[in-house]
């Protein structure tokens, strides 16, 4: 472990616990010196991923037995938590996050502003439309904890080296053998870089890019404030940006500064241990105007300290963990946004069990390092993100509050033409996606959104899909190695496509992929854009031993554009040249659109019947151009019309598609989606299926629990209405001694029946 703090000394802790014997962590100045000293030490276990949830709940449970365990004393107070809603979407926010933390066993409810009240007698309630409340939810000292943590290690025969800075790494291969450091040469099987603010410095030595940047985190402890109990909740209000932790029967309160600014020195200084800057009043005025319109007492009282130093924040405020893309066997623990001593705990124990078992015990999906692409080397790129994601620590899910840096930074070959019919887009990987379509000023974009849903069903509907991700595989034995890097995989048959499933070491899923064969020995394999680097680092790895098999990233050499509706092969046929495939077969056809070479492919990703156009980059302007015209009048129900993600996620739900972050994580089994071949006839405990919650009412919005009688035997992980059906198609995770049983639906007032529709797309 590269790091004295909290996920240096968490990991060695766990790991010894798992068996390992010699785990060496190495720290440049003192144990706690970087971030973790200052940290504020509030431990709130709500987050927008449900795995960093669990994972701080885990936290929490450690927390409570530790001082008992070690004999060294933690400042552990479990003093739970309110959250506030000022406004009606922050309102819905917290609704639906009570039925996210009902669905993995979080205490959590929703109280009334008089409850609040109760609890926090000095609270204005200014503008408070609701709370929730999570009474496991505490506080601790940072420093004390690790120091427990690092005691705990030493008890099992971990051996910790302060003062001891990192130079350099020894490489053989895609692995490091050892370490160097101001201390001797170390040989070491497997490395946890856990450098906190240094960390992006430190992978750089090792030919890991680590995309953190330091920024400045300032808030401010009072004196004592008559009427605020001790042990209080910790009070935050997102809508206001602004948090408070009792501290001594006063407050510690900061916020997340809407205006942040980054740390311009690099590298940091070597003295820069225990370091805290002077603080910046001017900066800190509106945090203090929040402050006080939401607890008046503090106009009265003193500030007897300010904290202002580092921390290392991400761009989209999740941490980064997992194996490093560039090597084998070397981890990351680092980047987590002012809640590391928070995670702490629970990330110590997810990277002993990445390490041993390859698979974390949490969906860590959303903090994984391979989630990143090839721009977040650039310093200025970083940077920009990485204070934009500071500033959207308390954003809602609404396009006001998503990343407004770094946009642009990848467009597809036809990104000005989908700008010009009216394309809302949202940055996926660095790419600009198109959400929807706004031909129509001031139109209601659910409105927009079921315009293009049913244009899917009764005419047709055109998607750039040129952001997936796409690598080239080709050499003497490239079919052969396809088959052992994808063994849950049909046969790969010439002229038809084929879907396979990366796996993890413990058998989940890690990446859905496509192979589309093109002459003997030569394939493409395309995933979704948010899964390019899972991927590319999966081939890679799985071809480093096959030197004969070679394979080249070829997305941006490539366009897609997806047609599905009853009236693509009337709007296809007068523009192609050769065969068009019948829809639905996942044939493949090489050909001519209205002069220009493309591949044609008779499926969809998202299980409507439909064609895939694939056309190389300098002719795909072109073809969409042909494209749009071959469409503007014709067909069933009006012609073509451009679609977006959000119908698009509309139709895979209603057809019963899998998606990463929804159904499918790296702990998720093939056959748990219904997919047997290569699995070994592991049979499942759950299975994906689909419902259809009928009427209008109440529309779901996922994680809703699902009940037998009383019993909750399953959750809904997507839901989206259908006007069509005049309802919502759910997916969800069902026990299997369940899953045909009538089942009732949880809403915030009650439970409505649902009418199952089969299994998912998989299944047939």
């Amino acid at each position: 472990m590269i790091g004295g703090g909290i996920l240096g000394c968490s990991t060695a802790y766990h790991l010894v616990r798992r068996g390992w014997k010699d785990v060496v962590v190495l720290e440049k100045a003192q144990l706690t010196s970087g971030t973790s000293w200052h940290a504020a030490g509030s431990v709130g276990q709500l987050r927008s991923s449900i795995g960093i949830t669990q994972m701080i709940g885990y936290s929490t449970q450690l927390y409570g037995r530790l001082e008992a365990e070690t004999g060294q004393a933690t400042g552990w107070v479990q003093c739970g938590s309110i959250r506030l809603a000022c406004t009606p979407e922050r309102k819905d926010e917290l609704e639906r996050s009570v039925m996210i933390g009902r669905s993995i066993g979080l205490d959590i409810r929703m109280i009334s502003p008089d409850e609040v009240k109760a609890m926090i007698p000095v609270v204005s309630l200014e503008g408070v439309l609701g709370a929730i409340y999570i009474p496991t939810d505490g506080m601790i000292n940072p420093s004390d904890v690790t120091m427990a943590l690092a005691k705990g290690a030493r008890m099992e025969g971990a051996r910790i080296f302060e003062n001891t800075k990192v130079t350099g790494f020894v490489r053989s291969g895609d692995r490091v053998t050892a370490i160097e450091t101001t201390g001797g040469t170390i040989a070491c099987d497997k490395v946890v870089l856990c450098g906190g603010v240094w960390a992006r410095e430190v992978g750089r030595l090792a030919g890991v890019n680590v995309p953190l940047q330091a920024n400045y985190n300032q808030y401010a402890i009072t004196d004592v404030i008559p009427g605020l109990p001790r042990g209080a909740p910790d009070l935050r209000d997102p809508d206001n940006y602004i948090y408070f932790k009792e501290e001594v029967g006063g407050y510690a309160f900061g916020n997340y500064d809407q205006e942040p600014q980054a740390y311009e020195i690099s590298p940091i200084p070597e003295d820069h241990a225990f370091h805290l800057f002077e603080p910046e009043l001017d900066h800190f005025t509106l945090t203090v105007d929040a402050a006080v319109m939401r607890i008046p007492a503090l106009a009265e009282v003193g500030i007897k300290r300010f904290i202002h130093g580092l921390e290392s924040f991400t761009e989209d405020g999740m941490p980064i963990m997992g194996e490093a893309p560039e090597l084998r066997d070397f981890f990351l623990a680092c980047g987590f946004n002012g809640f590391g001593i928070a995670s702490g705990g629970g990330a110590g124990k997810a990277m002993a069990d990445w390490i041993t078992d390859g698979q974390p015990p949490y969906d860590l999906g959303a903090a994984d390092i391979r989630r990143f692409s090839r721009h977040h080397g650039s310093d200025q790129m970083v940077k920009q993100l990485a204070i934009d994601g500071q500033r959207r620590h308390y954003a809602l899910a609404r396009p006001s509050d998503e990343a407004q840096m770094a946009r642009t930074l990848r467009r597809s070959p036809v990104y000005a033409a989908l700008a010009l019919a009216g394309a809302r887009f949202t940055p996926v990987a660095g790419w600009e996606v198109a959400e929807y379509f706004d031909g129509e000023a001031g139109a209601d974009v659910d409105d927009l959104v079921n315009g293009e849903y049913i244009a899917a069903k009764r005419s047709a509907i055109l998607v750039d899909d040129s952001s997936r991700a796409k690598f080239a595989i080709m050499g003497p034995g490239a079919e052969a190695a396809l088959r052992n890097l994808f063994p849950a995989c049909p046969p790969l048959t010439k002229g038809r496509i084929s879907t396979g499933f990366a796996l993890t070491p413990t058998g989940g899923i890690d990446c859905e992929v496509t192979i589309t064969p093109l002459e003997d020995d030569n394939f493409v394999l395309t995933t979704s854009a948010s899964r390019g680097t899972y991927l590319q680092t999966f081939i890679r790895h799985g071809l480093a031993k096959v030197p004969e098999v070679r394979w080249l990233d070829v997305t941006a050499g490539t366009a897609v554009f997806v047609m599905s509706g009853p009236a693509v092969l009337e709007i296809l046929e007068p523009l192609i040249e050769n065969a068009i495939p019948r829809p639905g077969t996942s044939a493949i056809e090489h050909g001519y659109l209205a002069g220009a070479p493309v591949r044609l492919v008779a499926a969809t990703p998202f299980g409507e019947p439909g064609v895939e156009v694939h056309v190389s980059s300098d002719y795909a302007a072109y073809v969409f151009e042909a494209l749009l015209k071959g469409g503007a009048g014709g067909g069933a129900a009006g012609g073509l019309r451009l679609a977006g993600s959000r119908a698009i996620d509309r139709l895979r739900i209603e057809n019963g598609i899998p998606a990463f972050g929804n159904e499918i994580d790296g702990r998720t089994k093939p056959c748990e989606i219904g997919v047997a071949a290569g699995t070994g006839g592991e049979t499942a405990g759950r299975s994906l299926k689909r419902f259809l919650v009928e009427g209008s009412a109440y529309r779901p919005k996922g994680r809703e629990g699902l009940f037998a009688g009383d019993q909750r035997v399953g959750s809904v992980t997507s839901a989206a209405f259908s006007p069509i059906a005049d309802g919502s198609f759910v997916l969800a995770f069902v026990d299997k001694r369940f899953a045909d049983s009538g089942l009732e639906l949880e809403t915030h007032d009650g439970k409505v029946k649902i009418a199952g529709c089969g299994g998912t797309h998989s299944e047939h």
